[in-house]
């Protein structure tokens, strides 16, 4: 229950922050305390997948292991993309070539039109799995595979981080769609909210991986 309501009350919380502009900026700037608890989530949930494949390995489980370390190599990504591979850290120049297809002018691959169409297309395939299709496999699934449905589909108590990041990207959509895919929303609310949503998907991807591992380390347990 505490898990399910960390993102509810989170959300609530930064619709008040609205109510002062300033508070509303600094939580959702760049390189402000939302993007870095972002990509703490990621980092934590990219280990914790990492720890889950290795045990997954050892137990011969090679194809779900496989996902888990490509969900790891996934949240290292995401990571490094929050805070453009350290560009603003470190003073780092955006390279011409980058420059000219990047629509934020960093280094970063998930500003190039093609590769945000396929982000923001995987995220709401991620979302609605998480909501539909994640309780229908766990119903579905007799004893046997029953395990290995609860290693790839998240319990319904983390239903609410994936329908926090579904439902913003949908509303989005239907309010701005122009600016949906170009990041230049002009509504200050709209836009900066989209750093909430994305620490709703670092949240729910961390828990997932974590009580992936814990669930792998018992059933490891003499």
């Amino acid at each position: 229950m505490a898990l399910f309501l960390v993102p509810v009350f989170g959300t609530l919380a930064l619709f008040a922050a609205r109510l002062n502009e300033r508070l509303f900026l600094f939580l959702t700037r760049e390189d402000g305390p939302l993007e870095w608890l972002q990509v703490l989530g990621f980092v934590v949930a990219g280990a914790f997948a990492l720890l889950a494949g290795r045990l997954l390995q050892r137990r011969s489980d090679v194809r779900v292991a496989v996902l888990y370390l490509l969900l790891a190599a996934g949240c290292v990504f995401l990571a490094g993309e929050e805070i453009s591979w350290g560009q603003r850290l470190f003073g780092l120049e955006t390279p011409g070539g980058l420059r000219e297809v990047n629509v934020q002018d960093e280094i970063t691959v998930h500003n190039i039109l093609a590769v945000r169409t396929v982000l923001k297309l995987l995220v709401l395939a991620l979302g609605a799995f998480a909501l539909v299709g994640a309780p229908v496999i766990r119903r579905l699934a007799g004893r046997r595979p029953r395990e290995l449905a609860r290693l790839l589909a998240p319990p319904l108590f983390l239903a609410s981080p994936f329908a926090i990041l579904l439902g913003y990207n949908v509303v989005r959509f239907l309010l701005a769609p122009s600016s949906f895919l170009l990041e230049q929303e002009k509504n200050l609310t709209i836009s900066r909210a989209g750093e909430w949503a994305e620490w709703c998907l670092a949240y729910g991807l961390a828990c997932f991986a974590f009580l992936s591992w814990r669930r792998l380390r018992l059933l490891r347990s003499p």
